[in-house]
């Protein structure tokens, strides 16, 4: 049997693994939360839960997304999650939808990771998201966000391809 590395010797003398998500309520702007293999949130911090409409972090705890977000959104999570528990892979900074403030639909980055037992089989999701802010976005992702803000602001308005590629700058 393999002797355990420092570091999960430290990790494993920690009286309560929560102890480590504390940091995050600490992260200005970072929405951090831990789902099981159900979907279902094991872990929040006050960020996450406030943007979910949820008073605290018991109210979220053994909820699905579909109990707080627009069904779409809460199906696009969820098949994520499962690629995460699928593939044991991260999915790092994804473009997304996420409520901002006002409750209303932005753009933000998340970063999905496998949690995984001892025996080394993923047994959760843990997730961050983030505002994407302009000024970090590749050039190509800041053109699809011009392009849907362009949209949100004249969906009043039947907009030609030429207009839009003038607004936009691509034409």
């Amino acid at each position: 049997m393999r002797k355990p590395s420092p570091q999960a010797m430290f990790f494993g003398r920690i009286a309560d693994p929560r102890d480590v998500l504390r940091m995050f309520e600490l992260t200005p702007d970072t929405f951090v939360f831990v789902k099981d293999e159900e979907g279902r949130f094991m872990a929040a911090n006050r960020a996450t839960c406030a943007r979910c409409g949820a008073s605290n972090e018991s109210e979220l705890i053994g909820s699905t997304d579909e109990k707080f977000l627009h069904p779409e959104i809460a199906r696009s999570y969820r098949e994520d999650d499962k690629r995460v528990f699928r593939t044991g892979k991260a999915i790092v900074n994804r473009l997304e939808l996420f409520y901002d403030e006002q409750r209303r639909l932005d753009w933000f980055l998340t970063t999905k990771l496998p949690l995984r037992d001892q025996r080394g089989r993923v047994i959760g999701v843990m997730g961050m998201t983030r505002r994407a802010e302009q000024r970090t976005m590749h050039e190509s992702v800041r053109e699809v966000v011009a392009a849907v803000d362009f949209a949100r602001e004249h969906c009043n308005h039947v907009s030609t391809t030429a207009e839009m590629a003038d607004a936009l700058c691509l034409s």
